[in-house]
C-alpha cells in the first residue's frame, strides 16, 4: 500500500465539506485503489458520490445505507439500467446519474417518495414512465443530452416542480400545456 498521508492518485478530494473518492485517474485498479477507514458507529445522514470509468457492480454495502439522501454516479461506461436496490433508499432526496449507457427509467422511480431532485443528463434516456409524475416532491428535473422525442402532458403533476432542463434530445413536440 501507500504511505499514511499519501494520496495516491489524487484518489480522495474535499469539496463543499463532502469528501468525494474518484479512480478516474486509474487506468485499472491491480489491487491498488483508495480505501476510508471507519467506526461501525452510524452517522445521521449520508452522501455518496461514486465516479468510476468502468465497473460492473457497485458494492452491495451501498444499499444497507438507510439514511442515504445523496447518490450521485457518474460516468459508468457500463452502466446500462438504474439498480433496482437504488429504489429502497426510502430517504434519498437528490438522485444524479450522468454519463452512462442508461436508456430507460424504471416506473420504481415512484418508491423514491423524497426525491426533491432528479438531474439523469448525458445518458441515452428516450422516454420517461408515467410513474416520474408522481413524485410530489420533486422540484428539480434536468434530462438534458438524451434522446428523448416527447414529453407526457402529465408533467403537471408535478406541483412543485421549479426547473425543468430538456437541452440536447430529440424533442418533436411538446405539450400545449407547455406554451
Amino acid at each position: 500500500g501507500e504511505e499514511l498521508g499519501n494520496n495516491f492518485k489524487n484518489t480522495f478530494k474535499v469539496n463543499d465539506g463532502s469528501l468525494k473518492v474518484s479512480y478516474e485517474n486509474y487506468e485499472n485498479f491491480d489491487d491498488r485503489f483508495g480505501h476510508i477507514f471507519y467506526t461501525k458507529s452510524k452517522f445521521k445522514n449520508y452522501q455518496l458520490s461514486l465516479e468510476y470509468k468502468d465497473w460492473i457492480d457497485i458494492p452491495k454495502e451501498i444499499w444497507n445505507l438507510s439514511n442515504l439522501l445523496y447518490l450521485e454516479i457518474n460516468k459508468n461506461n457500463s452502466l446500462t439500467t438504474i439498480p433496482e436496490e437504488v429504489f429502497s433508499l426510502k430517504k434519498l432526496h437528490t438522485l444524479i446519474i450522468t454519463e452512462t449507457k442508461i436508456n430507460k427509467v424504471p416506473k420504481e422511480i415512484w418508491n423514491l417518495i423524497n426525491l426533491k431532485i432528479l438531474r439523469l443528463n448525458d445518458n441515452s434516456i428516450t422516454s420517461l414512465p408515467k410513474e416520474i409524475w408522481n413524485l410530489e416532491k420533486l422540484e428539480y428535473l434536468s434530462l438534458d443530452s438524451n434522446n428523448i422525442t416527447s414529453i407526457p402532458k402529465e408533467i403537471w403533476n408535478l406541483s412543485n416542480l421549479e426547473n425543468l432542463g430538456l437541452r440536447y434530445n430529440n424533442l418533436s413536440s411538446i405539450p400545449e400545456e407547455m406554451l
